[in-house]
């Protein structure tokens, strides 16, 4: 894609990444603002703040970086804030995430009034809190589906394959499936993972994009899956996974993929469809990448399904 300086605006760029991929207005745009606001968006006529500037890039496949465009103080400070709160989650910090979401609150209140997007960012964390940290599991799953409702209305349909979304969003619905297993509801979590590995797997930006996300969500799925003995698919399902991040050099969830094809391929094995010595080998790496990433009770659950009592020479 190629803009002449005098036509840069972020409304153009917007514009021609969406005629370039075939994507219509009404498309890219759901759950976000109204058609006539892109449109005045995409003329230069109206600007757009940092975060739904991000939702909308990130909705076509790209993925700015934090410092790339930025106006103002403020919006900077937004950002840097919620990346501060996101990292409290997947660190389950939760004192301190029940903190910073109340200073995020307090000080951002009356453009949560108004804003979609902050609203949807507060109310997700809110959802996962009371998941989480308070254990009220059904509060939680409420506010979760209310968040990811404000922007993908459809979400309870078969979406994957056929509306635009954020990464920002498949992580709420991320939550959501690990919210409804945690309540028993194996198999509506089961559906919302398989759906957005549909989804990341229609186009080859996503995937190098939201690697991490990708990983994590298959090595959710596996345990379902061989308990249901389905290892065939579980199997191919670890070397997607596994493949993927040797294409980016990446090592998200690496030893707990290496780990589950440990156990896809045993199950294989029982069944006469694969050698055992391919899942001695996979529980052999399993087990050392547990211990390089500090997972000692998966490492040692590698050593004790491979039968051997004391570890193997350094691999």
């Amino acid at each position: 894609m190629c803009i002449k300086d005098e036509d840069w605006h972020i409304g153009n760029v917007i514009r021609r990444l969406r005629t370039e991929q075939g994507i219509s207005q009404g498309q890219l745009c759901r759950g976000l603002c109204s058609v006539a606001t892109l449109s005045r968006i995409e003329a230069g006529n109206r600007d757009m703040d940092l975060i739904l500037e991000h939702r909308v890039l990130n909705r076509l496949g790209y993925f700015p970086d934090k410092y790339e465009s930025f106006e103002s103080q403020e919006e900077f400070l937004q950002l840097e804030q919620r990346r501060e709160i996101k990292k409290r989650m997947d660190s389950q910090e939760w004192d301190t995430l029940e903190a910073l979401l109340k200073q995020y609150e307090s000080q951002w209140k009356e453009l949560a009034r108004t804003n979609t997007l902050h609203r949807q960012f507060i109310s997700t964390v809110r959802g996962w809190l009371l998941v989480r940290h308070q254990h009220r599991h059904q509060d939680g799953i409420k506010m979760l589906e209310m968040a990811i409702g404000l922007t993908v209305p459809g979400w309870k349909d078969e979406w994957a394959l056929k509306g635009l979304l954020a990464e920002e969003e498949l992580e709420i619905l991320n939550l959501l499936a690990q919210s409804y297993q945690l309540l028993g509801e194996e198999a509506r979590a089961y559906e919302i993972w398989e759906q957005i590995l549909l989804y990341l797997e229609r186009d080859n930006r996503y995937l190098r994009a939201m690697v991490k996300l990708y990983t994590g969500v298959i090595c959710k799925v596996l345990p379902i899956l061989l308990h249901e003995k389905q290892a065939e698919t579980g199997l191919k399902l670890c070397e997607k996974g596994i493949g993927t991040l040797a294409r980016r050099s990446d090592l998200y969830h690496w030893p707990e993929l290496l780990y589950w094809k440990g156990r896809s391929l045993e199950l294989l094995h029982e069944k006469g469809e694969a050698a055992l010595q391919a899942a001695w080998e996979a529980y052999k790496r399993a087990h050392y990448a547990c211990r390089l990433f500090g997972n000692e009770a998966m490492a040692e659950e590698a050593l004790r399904r491979a039968g051997r009592e004391e570890p193997w020479e350094t691999i």
